[in-house]
């Protein structure tokens, strides 16, 4: 049986790249002084490299990603 692992990132430029291609925010883990946006999908890693090799994903999704991520935060202190 292979065990799944969370993809985490603190970087919030990376978790809207993830989401404005369409995967899901499993949720946000606090850390010390600051806040983790963890990923279940299988597919995070990938788009993680895409995101530091200076992938392009749509402005508009990209946006609106980044707005839902900010609201999430503010939302759970």
């Amino acid at each position: 049986m292979e065990l799944k692992s969370d993809f985490k990132t603190k970087d919030i430029g990376e978790a809207g790249f993830l989401v404005a291609h369409g995967l899901s925010l499993k949720g946000i883990e606090p850390a010390q002084g600051y806040k983790l946006f963890v990923f279940d999908e299988p597919r995070s890693v990938l788009f993680s490299q895409q995101y530091w090799a200076g992938g392009l994903v749509n402005a508009r999704a990209f946006s609106l990603a980044l707005r839902d991520l900010k609201d999430r935060l503010f939302r759970i202190g």
